[in-house]
């Protein structure tokens, strides 16, 4: 596992720091990008899923809420869908991270999640496969990946190839995450190899303070 990490890398921002005009910027979350969420509730407890998965022994596995999912060991869902199960567990990580936020009281972010963005992100901002180093720390992705081109699928997903990865940005939630009174993004990252028939998601906690992309978190506990 990849260890986590605090990475700035520079970027470019044309717009000032945007403020709303009560001095708030409220925090929002995309419910439609976490499957399976059928009730958000208003806090961490509350929120209810309806998803299911197959269990090793035959049976199904239902999870109706984030304890569900935390309870449930890995060794017990079905090899081939253990993607999912991860995908579960980073999205209440998500949830977590959303309900313990504030509201924020500046952003640097634009209102959608654009493909400059996911290009002026720390080359490290890509999914773990296993490696010790992250690639090319000191790059951007658009610098470590100078041929790969950033499609902007939605207004909160960003779709890129990555050296034969297909990975989907995937915007969860915005706000402020670590208490510094600026806008932060929680972004899961949805990943494919087709070369190898492998797939998986990871979360990043993204933050942008003056004109710098800070990666707050990188990998998965």
């Amino acid at each position: 596992m990849r260890a986590l990490l605090t990475i700035f890398a520079i970027v470019s921002f044309s717009a000032c720091a945007q403020k709303s005009e009560n001095g708030e910027i409220k925090k929002v979350i995309y419910t439609d990008n976490f499957p399976g969420l059928i009730e958000l509730g208003s806090n961490y407890g509350e929120s209810k899923f309806d998803y299911k998965l197959d269990a090793k022994d035959g049976s199904t596995i239902q999870f109706r809420t984030c304890s569900d999912i935390e309870n449930t060991t890995e060794n017990s869902v079905k090899e081939d869908q253990f993607p999912l199960f991860t995908m579960l567990n980073i999205n209440c990580d998500a949830l977590k991270h959303y309900f313990t936020a504030d509201h924020s009281q500046k952003t640097f972010f634009p209102q959608k999640l654009a493909s400059e963005i996911i290009q002026q992100l720390p080359a490290s901002a890509t999914p773990n496969l296993g490696g010790n180093q992250p690639p090319a720390p000191n790059k951007k992705i658009s610098e470590a990946f100078p041929n790969a081109e950033a499609t902007t699928i939605s207004p909160t997903v960003v779709r890129t190839n990555l050296n034969g990865l297909d990975i989907d940005y995937t915007l969860l939630a915005r706000g402020d995450l670590d208490s510094d009174g600026t806008e932060d993004w929680i972004v899961r990252l949805d990943w494919s190899n087709p070369s190898a028939f492998g797939n998986g998601y990871e979360l990043l906690l993204i933050g942008a303070n003056k004109g710098r992309i800070q990666l707050l978190k990188n990998g998965t506990n």
